[in-house]
Order: C-alpha cells, then sequence, then structure tokens
C-alpha cells in the first residue's frame, strides 16, 4: 500500500522540462499515491504510449488501474461511415495493423520496455484503453487525473510537442500545470471541465469524436504475441534506468563541453584557448598549425560546444567534419559523441547513409532538431552527388565546416568541393610546406589559404613539449649507406630532374614529378635498410616490444605495379621482424574497418607487438599507448617526418618517454659523392629537426656532426 497520499507530496503548480526532472519529480511519486489514473494523448505512436506510460510501474505496485484514451485520426469518408454504423471492421482493422506497426517501430529500449508492459497491463485488465476517432486530424487533449485511495486527485494539463520524437528531452520542450482537488475554488475554477471532459469523452458522449473500446482482435493479438514473449516483472521495474537511455540520447545531439575525458578531468589549454580567440577574431574562419598530438579534434571539439552554447534561440547549426580515411572517420565518431554529438557517418555504402542524413537535414529545417553533425570521408565529399545534394539544402549561415588534415583540400577537386559555410576550420599540423620536392606547395597553399583563411594559430612541437602537452623523446640515428648500383640510380635520377626543371619546373610537368617520385624511392627503400633493421633489432633484443611501429618506404624505384610492391615491402619488413621473434600485423588501406579495428585492438592489448605501415597511420589515428617507433621511410618531406613524430609523442598514463629510430640514408661511401651531396643534406635536415627537441640532444648531435663531416658539410647550414 502505498505509504503517502496525494497532499503529503508537495507538488509544484507548474512542471517544465528544462527545469524539471518530470520522471523522479512529478510522475512517479505522484503515481505511486495513486488508486486510479487516467490519461489522454494525441496520437498512437511508439513515442506517445511510452510518453503516456511514464512513471506507471508506481502505479502498478499499489495494484492500481488506468484508463488511456488514445487518438487515432479517420478520413472524412471514414469518420462519416463510422458515424453511420458502417465500417466498424474496417476501422478494427486499421487499429489492429497500426499496433503491430507500432511495436515494430520502437527503437529505444525505454520504448520497447514500456511498449511490453502496456501489452501486459492490457491483457491483465489493468488499463483500459480507448480510441478516440476525429474527422481530419488529430485528438488533442492532453490530460491526466490522478487519484488516490483517500479520493485526493490532481489533474495535470499542458503541451507537448506530441511528434515521433515526443518523448526524447532533447528534441522536446514539456510543460504542464497541476491543479490539487483540495484546493478547491482553483480546481473548480481551472480543472473541473477537463476532467469531466474526459469523463464525457470516455462514454462516448462528446460532440464529432468517438470513443470506442480496443478491437478484440488487438485485444487477442496482444495477448497471444506479447504477453507470452515478455518477461518483464510487474513488481520489480526500474523505469529509472529505462530513462538513461533518452539522457544520453539527448547528450549525445548537442554538443556540450564534458567533465572529464578517459576518466581525467577535462581541461583547455592556453594553446587552444588562443587558438579559438584568433579563430573568433578573424571572422570564425583559419587555419590551426598544431602540433600533431596537441589537440586539435579537442580544440575543435570545444570550439563547436561554445559557439552553439552561445548561439540565439532558435538555433540551427550543422557541423560537418571531413578527414582523409574511414579509420580518422571511426575516430572523430567516437571522440564527437564524447562532446554530446552522435554524428551521421558519411562513408561506406551509400545506402547506409542517405536517409539518416536526409531524414536528420529534414527535422533540422524543420525546427525539429537544433544541431546535426556529420562526418564525411574526402572520397565521398568530393565524388557523391546524393551527400552534395542534401548538404545543398542546408543554408551556408547554419554549416560549421572541419577539414582534418586540411592539407588534403588543397587541390583543385577537393576545393571545388568543399561547401559553402558561416564557420570554417582547417585542421593540420603542416597545412602547407614549402619543400623544394615539393611541386604542388603554391597551388596547395593558394587553394587552403583561399578557402580557410589565413593560419591564426600556430603550436610547434618544441611548444607542446615544453609545456608538457606531449610526450619528451630520445632520437636514435641509424646509418644506411646505398648501393653502388643506388648511388648511380640516384646521381641519373637527380640529372633528369635538373634537365625537366631546366623545361617546365611547375608541377603541370608530370616528367618532372615521376623523376622526384623514382629519386625518393631510391632513398625510401635502400635495400641495406633491411639489414639496419636486423642489427638494430639484435642491439634491442632486450626492450619492450609492445606498442612499436614500423614506417616502411612507398615501393622500388621504376616499379609498374605500385600496391603489389608497396604489399611486397611491408611483408619483407614483416618477415624480418618475426625472424627476430616480434608479433606483428600490416595496416593498411587494404584492410577492413572490422579487420583494421581488429588489428588495433590486438596492437592496444600487447597481443601483436607492432604495426607495419606505410601511410595510414601518418595522419590523424590516435594511438596514445605507441611508445617506439622505427622510421625507415627516410622521407624528405617534412608534413610526413612531422606526423610520424607526432604519433608516437602523444601523452599516455604511465608513458614517461618515447623512443625514435630514424634510419638516415647515405651515399655509398665507395662512390663519388658528386650531387649526392645535396641526398646528405636534406637527411641532416630532417635529423637536426629530430634532435634539437630530443632529450638526448648532446649524443646524437655529436653523431649528425660526425655524419656532416664525412661528406665535407657544415651542421650549421643545413
Amino acid at each position: 500500500m502505498p505509504t503517502k497520499d496525494l497532499k503529503e507530496l508537495e507538488l509544484k503548480s507548474t512542471y517544465r522540462s528544462g527545469t524539471d526532472d518530470l520522471l523522479n519529480d512529478f510522475y512517479i511519486p505522484a503515481l505511486s499515491t495513486a488508486k486510479y489514473y487516467d490519461r489522454a494523448v494525441g496520437y498512437f505512436s511508439t513515442a506517445l504510449i511510452a510518453y503516456a506510460l511514464k512513471g506507471i510501474s508506481s502505479i502498478i505496485k499499489n495494484d492500481g488501474q488506468m484508463r488511456l484514451i488514445v487518438g487515432f485520426p479517420l478520413s472524412e469518408d471514414e469518420f462519416e461511415a463510422l458515424k453511420h454504423g458502417k465500417s466498424k471492421e474496417h476501422i478494427d482493422k486499421k487499429v489492429t495493423n497500426s499496433l503491430i506497426e507500432l511495436y515494430g517501430a520502437a527503437d529505444l529500449k525505454l520504448e520497447k520496455e514500456r511498449l511490453a508492459l502496456f501489452s501486459l497491463l492490457v491483457a491483465t485488465g489493468k488499463l483500459k484503453l480507448k480510441f478516440a476517432f476525429k474527422r481530419q486530424g488529430m485528438y488533442h487533449e492532453k490530460v491526466g487525473i490522478i487519484t488516490d485511495t483517500k479520493g485526493n486527485k490532481v489533474l495535470f494539463h499542458g503541451s507537448a510537442n506530441e511528434t515521433t520524437n515526443a518523448i526524447h528531452p532533447g528534441f522536446n520542450f514539456e510543460s504542464f500545470a497541476v491543479y490539487k482537488n483540495w484546493k478547491k475554488e482553483i480546481y473548480e475554477e481551472f480543472a473541473q471541465n477537463f476532467q469531466q471532459g474526459f469523463e464525457k469523452l470516455w462514454c462516448n458522449e462528446e460532440k464529432d469524436i468517438f470513443c470506442l473500446d480496443m478491437p478484440s482482435e488487438l485485444y487477442e493479438k496482444i495477448s497471444r504475441d506479447y504477453i507470452a514473449n515478455s518477461s518483464i516483472d510487474l513488481y520489480d521495474i526500474d523505469e529509472c534506468a529505462w530513462e538513461e537511455e533518452l539522457s544520453e540520447l539527448a547528450k549525445h545531439n548537442y554538443p556540450f563541453v564534458p567533465t572529464e575525458i578517459q576518466g581525467n578531468p577535462f581541461r583547455v589549454y592556453q594553446h587552444q584557448k588562443d587558438a579559438l580567440a584568433n579563430w573568433y577574431n578573424n571572422g570564425l574562419h583559419g587555419l590551426f598549425k598544431l602540433a600533431t598530438g596537441a589537440g586539435k579534434t579537442i580544440t575543435a571539439m570545444y570550439g563547436i560546444a561554445k559557439i552553439f552554447e552561445a548561439a540565439k534561440k532558435p538555433r540551427k547549426m550543422c557541423v560537418i567534419v571531413a578527414v582523409p580515411y574511414v579509420a580518422l572517420a571511426e575516430q572523430w565518431c567516437k571522440e564527437l559523441k564524447i562532446f554530446g554529438m552522435q554524428p551521421t557517418r558519411c562513408f561506406g555504402s551509400t545506402n547506409k547513409w542517405q536517409n539518416e542524413l536526409s531524414n536528420k537535414i529534414s527535422n533540422l529545417l524543420l525546427g525539429n532538431i537544433e544541431f546535426l553533425s556529420i562526418v564525411v570521408v574526402n572520397k565521398t565529399l568530393r565524388e557523391s552527388k546524393v551527400f552534395k545534394q542534401h548538404i545543398d539544402r542546408i543554408s551556408p549561415n547554419a554549416i560549421f565546416f572541419i577539414g582534418d588534415e586540411c592539407h588534403r583540400h588543397g587541390t583543385e577537386s577537393m576545393a571545388r568541393a568543399l561547401p559553402q559555410a558561416e564557420y570554417k576550420m582547417g585542421l593540420s599540423a603542416t597545412p602547407y610546406i614549402e619543400d623544394e620536392d615539393y611541386l604542388e606547395r603554391d597551388t596547395e597553399k593558394s587553394y587552403l589559404l583561399s578557402y580557410y583563411g589565413p593560419v591564426i594559430a600556430e603550436y610547434t612541437l618544441e611548444d607542446a613539449l615544453d609545456d608538457k602537452v606531449l610526450t619528451p623523446y630520445r632520437y636514435h640515428i641509424v646509418e644506411v649507406y646505398l648501393t653502388s648500383y643506388e648511388h648511380a640510380e640516384y646521381l641519373k635520377l637527380t640529372k633528369e630532374i635538373g634537365r625537366q626543371m631546366s623545361i617546365d619546373s611547375s608541377s603541370r610537368n608530370t616528367q618532372l614529378a615521376n623523376a622526384i617520385r623514382e629519386r625518393n624511392k631510391v632513398v625510401q627503400n635502400a635495400s641495406n635498410k633491411e639489414n639496419a633493421l636486423e642489427k638494430q633489432l639484435i642491439a634491442n633484443k632486450n626492450d619492450d616490444k609492445s606498442h612499436t611501429l614500423f614506417y616502411t618506404g612507398e615501393g622500388k624505384a621504376n616499379s609498374e605495379d605500385d600496391e603489389q610492391v608497396i604489399q611486397s615491402e611491408l611483408e619483407r619488413i614483416a618477415a624480418v621482424l618475426r625472424r627476430n621473434g616480434w608479433k606483428v600485423s600490416k595496416f593498411t588501406s587494404k584492410e577492413s574497418s572490422k579487420a583494421r579495428l581488429e588489428i588495433m585492438n590486438s596492437f592496444v592489448e600487447k597481443n601483436i607487438d607492432a604495426l607495419v605501415s606505410m601511410r595510414v597511420l601518418d595522419e590523424g589515428i590516435d594511438i596514445p599507448q605507441c611508445n617506439t617507433a622505427y622510421i625507415m621511410a627516410s622521407s624528405t618531406n617534412s608534413r610526413q617526418f612531422i606526423q610520424r613524430r607526432g604519433r608516437i609523442l602523444r601523452k599516455y598514463s604511465g608513458k614517461k618517454e618515447a623512443t625514435i629510430y630514424d634510419f638516415v640514408v647515405l651515399p655509398d661511401r665507395n662512390s663519388e659523392i658528386g650531387s649526392t651531396k645535396d641526398l646528405v643534406k636534406k637527411e641532416l635536415k630532417r635529423v637536426m629537426d629530430f634532435v634539437r627537441p630530443s632529450l638526448n640532444r648532446p649524443e646524437c648531435q655529436k653523431e649528425a656532426e660526425r655524419i656532416a663531416g664525412q661528406f665535407d658539410i657544415d651542421i650549421k647550414e643545413v
């Protein structure tokens, strides 16, 4: 028996979903006193049934009774037929079919649980259900009456946006007034008519509305199909647990600033605040040149949350995050959830996302939701007409576009694909580079500046190490010498590059680009690297193998089938590792998303020691557990080695320092040095970029000076 009556509850006169916890502040305590509960809702849907049954577990425990009226719209012809005593069978069938569809439409755990509860209540006679049939439209009465064992009553009446999202607190605002019959004058003036109206409706005495009993076929359907399969214990129900899913859903649609991330208090670093302030002052456009691992993603998500929070209502914002790889897209989806967003995943098969995207954009445009987030891969952004057609429905004023690894947008085809947007944020540790061999440097920079605007924030690796945002590291040089054949090939290609430069030094000269690429391959895949690696592995045999990355080169010079050669190179290095007792896996763009996830999990959990990769791990993939990297690619592309170094320096609990082995390629000692001296300068330039911030700078700088001396180079000039 209830321990309190309605009078003892000190119920408020009004409740609002913005300030009150309606379930715990009103429904559950009020219904815990109830012997009878009358309720009317406007439409037969999963959301509305779940909404109407809010708190019903309390009345069950009191052995109470409920009467529920559910609106059901009819066409003019259907209503007239019913009015004249015809077509009852047709209406009954229509109602029954609607219930079947209703059960199939339940997505949320809360909806499914309350529908199962609805079935049990109907079948056990605790809930009597009638349908209010009205011509042309819904029955809109929204009223509830609770009566306790002493005859005390409260009637509540008010507003709820009774769409399919009616019970979703993130999409809907609910408010209602509460009238108490022991406050006689107020009750008689404001509530009595609603109470009498419910009784008239229940008795089918309301003008132009037919209120009829539930069809017997529907009752039998509920009893036969749902009661037999239900496992709900009527006296062991925790509706608060059901509601947790809704509160999570509300959070995961609109952005907010979390209090903690992975168990640690959330904090915004000063460089992130400064970056956002500069971006805001630059008209909400700009490039964020922040060191890999320095929190570009966090900065962007914090910016989204603060901009949305500050926006004037009614708000309307669509965030689009564009990334180069599916693996990075998956990572963004995961991280956006930490900030309350649940993005539409526009990658993979179009059939998987186009309906969801269309529906969410429609809800945004209709004002049913205020916020929408989307993660898209560059290929979809560039090539999908379906994606473009949907995004074009949204006003540019409502679009917040984030380009992660935005240097990928510095081409004509990508520049054409970027949407018009009020807010533009480009993220990259290296938005554009000035490398001599990088022929696209001028056009890339032009496209990026034209769309995103200038670099408005810069935070270097040295800054990040000084601020202890990144993990300090030790650096080791592994010398690799070209063979005589490779040396000669390098000289030949250098001569061809010079010839082509004299003809046309722009990116339009494909012969020049090919010669540069082939010369880079000579260095990246120097055959002596395999022996150098084996020697280094033997020297390090007592070191912990776990959480190690190996970066390989991009295929042999003059190879026709690049992909086949790439796989061969990866396998060749993997074979050396296995021969020396390592458990390894290749990590490439060829693996499926599922396979990559399994590989990554095995790596994190130390079921495998190392990942062997070429480019996939270069951009954005977050594996903070990594503590050792063998960089065998010998890249003179500053973007690549900056990305690869940053990948290993991310902070992680218990990770005090990282270790980097850099395979430095040098000319054949038995051949004429000639123009290969430029190779030494390029390699030493990268070496010194690694040396300067390292923990062991004195010893590795001496090594660099020794190598420079061998080739008569002043280390200060590189």
